[in-house]
């Protein structure tokens, strides 16, 4: 009854999509905040306070962690707010929400019942009762992403949560809950759900119960979920808010053909993942869980590992929007002229991973000589990304067939003048015979092209344009 019907599906985790993506027959993506954005808003958020401004911009440069964070505004929303109010600045995910949440907490109880508070720095730091009632939320929260839960009825919640009737502000998790009405035909009693304001912040006190498990239960969960895409938000917290120090993580590590030793009292892990399908996303997981626990020198032979012979290679390998922001952390461990080739093809990239990619190549002044984009999600509207690419890391040879790109003013940046492209290969996308021609003559008027090759095979070219082209 439900498929032969238009159906439209909205959310805040892409992922959700990946085994419907051959039944999907259009993507409307969000793009995220580009770097000009993200000025703008730094700008305009600190326009009274100068100084703070400039702090933050030299931060963000200086942490290509927090930097690559920055496409999604709630996580610029916050990170502005914790400097506007002097907290201590976040070095990874899991402290940037560990900070807002407990600062949140800590507001609310302070306007809320006058209590002034001390030394919170975690979950665990709350005074009693307020951590049971933590706990409380904690322990619906892990059940709640278990069986895909977002929105809860008042009824579950007092269920799971004896105490959130009797602590002042523990109804509404001292500011972090919100409740909407739902009305029936506009008439009656209204219904009332709650949910998080953000899904992230759920995810976060998913992740700190796990914590709180008994041993073998906690290494389970870990066990049974670390490479799922749907936990991998989840895990990541989780390795950053235990620094990944727990007995549980690191007996699920020594379980995987791996060498594991010790290197200047510090624990470090190298991986070699060949007997697993999906190679490559299990390694940037694994990577994004050591950025987490801000291990910088497994971080940095992690890289190195994974760009062998100057060469990235994700072929086939669907790529979710958290690991293209894994991969551009993971480039800023490499130096500028350690990367030659990077081929995603067949990725499944869509026009926002792409952007993200983008800022970080770019930034980091790497040479790419070769960059393969065939067979993804990407439109007309990342072209203009890709020509940047094409322009700042001198790429000479570009694939971009079977994408859905269709005429547009791409055709002119990505073979103009500051254009140093050899190869370019745009065959089986949508361009027609108006847009080929406007391509060879942007390459006609630039006298100082260097391509050699074009592929234009399987367009929209009509045998009536092949004279004039």
């Amino acid at each position: 009854n439900v498929l032969p019907l238009s159906v439209v599906m909205i959310s805040s985790r892409p992922y959700a999509t990946i085994h419907l993506r051959k039944n999907i027959t259009c993507y409307v993506d969000i793009l995220g905040f580009t770097e000009e954005h993200q000025q703008s808003f730094f700008e305009k958020s600190l326009e009274s306070l100068p100084d703070k401004l400039q702090e933050l911009k030299i931060y963000v440069e200086n942490h290509p962690t927090i930097s690559s964070l920055c496409y999604a505004p709630f996580n610029m929303s916050v990170l502005v707010w914790l400097f506007k109010e002097g907290i201590a600045v976040p070095n990874s995910l899991a402290e940037l929400y560990n900070c807002f949440i407990c600062n949140t907490i800590y507001r609310d109880l302070k306007q809320r019942q006058n209590l002034f508070l001390d030394n919170i720095t975690s979950l665990q730091s709350f005074p009693s009762p307020y951590s049971e009632v933590i706990q409380q939320i904690s322990a619906l929260c892990l059940r709640a992403i278990i069986k895909n839960q977002l929105v809860f009825s008042l009824d579950e919640i007092e269920n799971v949560c004896p105490l959130i009737n009797s602590v002042p502000g523990a109804i509404n998790c001292f500011g972090l809950l919100q409740v909407t009405s739902h009305y029936s035909d506009g008439i009656g009693t209204p219904t009332k759900t709650i949910n998080f304001v953000h899904f992230s912040i759920q995810e976060f006190f998913a992740a700190y119960r796990i914590t709180c498990l008994p041993e073998n239960e906690e290494y389970e969960f870990i066990r049974a979920n670390f490479f799922s895409e749907f936990y991998s938000n989840t895990i990541a917290l989780y390795v950053g808010i235990t620094k990944g120090q727990r007995d549980s993580f690191k007996q699920f590590l020594s379980d995987f053909d791996s060498l594991y030793y010790k290197v200047t009292n510090t624990f470090s892990w190298l991986f070699s993942l060949s007997n697993f399908e999906s190679e490559n996303r299990r390694n940037l997981r694994l990577f994004q869980c050591f950025n987490e626990a801000n291990d910088k020198e497994v971080c940095s032979a992690m890289a190195k590992k994974l760009c062998s012979n100057r060469r990235i290679e994700h072929r086939n390998t669907t790529l979710l929007h958290s690991d293209v922001h894994c991969m551009t952390v993971l480039l800023s461990y490499l130096p500028s002229k350690s990367l030659k080739t990077l081929d995603l093809y067949g990725c499944c990239i869509r026009d926002s991973g792409l952007h993200i990619l983008q800022m970080s190549l770019i930034r980091n002044k790497f040479v790419v000589n070769q960059l393969d984009l065939r067979d993804n999600l990407l439109t007309s509207k990342s072209m203009h990304a890709v020509a940047e690419i094409v322009i700042f890391c001198k790429v000479t040879v570009l694939y971009v067939s079977n994408n859905s790109l269709e005429d547009g003013e791409w055709l002119e940046q990505i073979t103009g003048v500051s254009s140093t492209l050899e190869h370019l290969y745009i065959g089986g996308n949508d361009l027609s015979s108006r847009g080929a021609i406007r391509l060879l003559n942007s390459l006609r008027r630039n006298m100082n092209t260097r391509l050699k090759v074009l592929s234009l095979q399987h367009n929209s070219i009509t045998d009536e344009a092949v004279s004039e082209i």
